[in-house]
């Protein structure tokens, strides 16, 4: 069965697989992570995943922010946008465009968990040098965000509890 949940799994899997020597997080960086850092001291280059919620595809209803299951609304489509926003990180200007190249051709296009392929849905135009919470100093930095089609079955699945140490954990 399809849920958001597998469709977030495979935006973080693609990544992973794609580009196995750059750390993907998600959701943030945990505290206690050690972020991988060149001999001069510099972040190597990371990502960092942000899902957000989901919002209705039909464009007729004007609704911003819906349910997962449309609870109390019988006319509500089952059919919902969902996005993700992924922080690039690098050590300078051009491996911030580098990386940020091979996350355009890595997600343009692609139909995670078989939805509907995803599409850039906008970005900053001016990168921000500031802290994204990790604790280092952050050179370059640059959000982009990227949104698909998804169809929101209804059924949640049981929870399995995370063993810390779980890749997702």
């Amino acid at each position: 069965m399809s849920t958001v949940y597998n469709w977030q799994m495979d935006i973080y899997d693609r990544l992973r697989n794609g580009l196995p020597h750059t750390r993907v997080f998600l959701e943030g960086v945990p505290e206690n992570s050690r972020l991988p850092k060149d001999p001069t001291g510099l972040l190597k280059p990371l990502l960092i995943l942000w899902y957000g919620t989901l919002t209705d595809y039909r464009t007729d209803r004007g609704v911003a922010v819906t349910g997962l299951c449309d609870e109390g609304d019988e006319g509500a489509s089952v059919e919902k946008v969902a996005s993700v926003l992924i922080q690039v990180v690098a050590p300078s200007g051009l491996a911030l465009l580098q990386l940020e190249n091979v996350v355009r051709g890595l997600l343009t296009g692609f139909h995670p968990d078989g939805q509907g392929a995803l599409s850039e849905a906008g970005s900053s135009t001016i990168r921000d040098p500031l802290p994204v919470g990790i604790g280092d100093t952050l050179r370059f930095y640059k959000p982009i965000t990227f949104s698909g089609k998804v169809i929101a079955s209804g059924v949640i699945p049981p929870v399995t509890p995370l063993v810390p140490g779980d890749p997702v954990s």
